[in-house]
């Protein structure tokens, strides 16, 4: 990241020149809304549109369905839905020339598609066919991909890619049966300041950590991410991947990103803002949990995550993982998301605090406390936790450490300086807080690594409040307690509140 800012910089003193003498033929200087509106009609050639207009033109999308949208934009260019949610960009192909195969008794179609190579992505055990990043609705409905024509069966469907062939058990005879072909609505690299506004963007063949919305370059031939975008007041749906994809200092705000095969948000970059979103029932294709959820963030410097509602999702639901720092994640709302509603995980400075996290966490994996949580504060430091109201998840706030390997400045990913204080916790079952490890050797990360319970970031007592309800416990290792697991009063005996 710091490449962009270099580049930027230097990009600035080879313009001085132009600016202190002006000639004819010089580059045109761009601001949003220093280009032309130009009006945009459902089959108009966009992209065409985009770079006849040059930098800093506004568009302003007709209502209608726009069919296989695809368009790289300018510097401070703005799309935006003369109507809000009337404009809807989609990235599928309607295949309508099936014909039934009497001999293996299935529908067949067909249609021309190019495979992305080396698909990244795992799934989650027991599915097949997530990391494809095509996806097949039948009349609005998600069907189960397959790997082979042979496992074909009602609500699921196989495509060859070597012929094109689609595969259907189900009658397409009358019915809308669309497949998502086209990788990206709008992205980019290296393009700064584009506003994003008021537009349905669905059925995107976006493959894992890649966006229906792309902050970098789809097709690598830059690596340096966008810059200053604005994503406000979109629905973002049913794309493979990513809802939206992160650049550098991108905002996501208002946006409702649900039912995406992947992540609802994601990625990386520096002075990201992501505020006032529904983040939903993302994690649609069935990718691992280590691969997908509500959001993920990584190795981003500067983030703030504030006022959203992360529900239902296949996954976690606010996920900071590998070496996030400055990490700001408050006054959200979490409920029956998979995994963990809050996790920060591998990585550094964070405040996590005034949200509120209810039924949430649940973890079909385990449920003991290296499973799910309502927080989960995982090989950490700097961390503080606090006012946060956790009702009935899986468990309460849970700090991890195990062995995780170094980071890229070599050390090892620590837990220490987590300090939990003034958080609201209610539980029935589970661990309503603490602490446990495998690595390292010794008892130093709970006496001298400056993890505490109770206690503010000035010292001072600042204890949790816990209403608890038989057999909801704690887990506190130290000094060999049973099983590691404790009641309140053996708790607060070792120190914690």
């Amino acid at each position: 990241m710091t490449y962009r800012r270099s580049f930027l910089i230097y990009s600035l003193f080879l313009a001085l020149p132009a600016l202190a003498f002006p000639r004819i033929g010089s580059a045109q200087t761009c601001a949003q809304g220093s280009g032309p509106t130009v009006a945009v009609v459902p089959g108009d050639n966009v992209q065409s549109m985009v770079t006849s207009a040059g930098c800093g033109a506004t568009f302003l999308f007709s209502p209608g369905v726009y069919t296989n949208f695809s368009v790289v934009p300018l510097d401070y260019d703005q799309f935006i839905s003369s109507t809000p949610k009337a404009a809807i960009l989609s990235g599928a192909t309607v295949v309508n020339n099936f014909v039934f195969n009497k001999k293996i008794n299935l529908w067949v179609g067909h249609i021309q598609i190019t495979p992305v190579s080396n698909p990244k992505g795992q799934c989650y055990p027991g599915v097949i066919g997530c990391i494809h990043p095509e996806d097949l609705f039948f009349n609005g409905t998600l069907y189960t991909r397959v790997n082979t024509y042979a496992a074909v069966v009602s609500g699921a469907w196989y495509l060859n890619y070597t012929n094109g062939n689609v595969y259907l058990a189900n009658n397409p005879t009358g019915q809308t049966v669309q497949i998502s072909t086209t990788r990206f609505a709008i992205g980019g690299g290296n393009v700064t300041s584009v506003v994003i506004n008021g537009f349905v963007i669905e059925y995107y063949g976006s493959p894992a950590n890649n966006g229906a919305v792309e902050g970098i370059d789809y097709y690598q031939v830059t690596s340096i991410p966008s810059y200053n975008w604005l994503i406000d007041n979109n629905e973002i749906r049913y794309n493979h991947g990513a809802g939206v994809n992160l650049g550098d200092q991108m905002t996501v705000t208002g946006n409702y990103l649900h039912h995406n095969g992947q992540l609802g948000v994601g990625g990386t970059g520096n002075n990201v803002s992501v505020t006032n979103n529904e983040i939903a029932f993302n994690n649609a294709v069935g990718y691992s949990y280590a691969w997908a959820g509500g959001a993920k963030f990584v190795q981003i410097t500067g983030l703030s995550i504030t006022n959203n509602y992360s529900h239902d999702n296949n996954g976690p639901g606010l996920w900071t993982d590998i070496e996030n720092s400055n990490v700001d994640i408050g006054f959200n709302q979490l409920s029956n998301n998979r995994g963990a509603g809050i996790i920060h995980e591998i990585s550094y400075s964070a405040t996590i605090h005034d949200n509120t996290i209810t039924n949430d966490g649940i973890d079909t994996r385990g449920t003991g406390p290296w499973w799910g949580g309502g927080i989960i504060v995982s090989n950490s430091s700097s961390v503080q936790v606090y006012n946060n109201t956790l009702t009935n998840c899986q468990n309460g706030v849970m700090e991890q450490s195990k062995n995780r390997g170094n980071g890229s400045n070599g050390l090892p990913y620590t837990l220490q300086n987590v300090i939990v204080y003034n958080n609201n916790i209610t539980q029935s079952s589970g661990f309503a807080a603490g602490l446990v490890k495998n690595y390292p050797a010794g008892n130093l990360i709970y006496t001298s690594s400056g993890n505490t319970f109770g206690i503010n970031s000035s010292g001072g007592a600042a204890p949790d409040t816990y209403t608890l309800s038989p057999p909801a416990e704690f887990v506190w290792l130290f000094n060999n307690l049973p099983n590691g697991q404790i009641t309140e009063q053996e708790w607060n005996a070792q120190g914690n509140n």
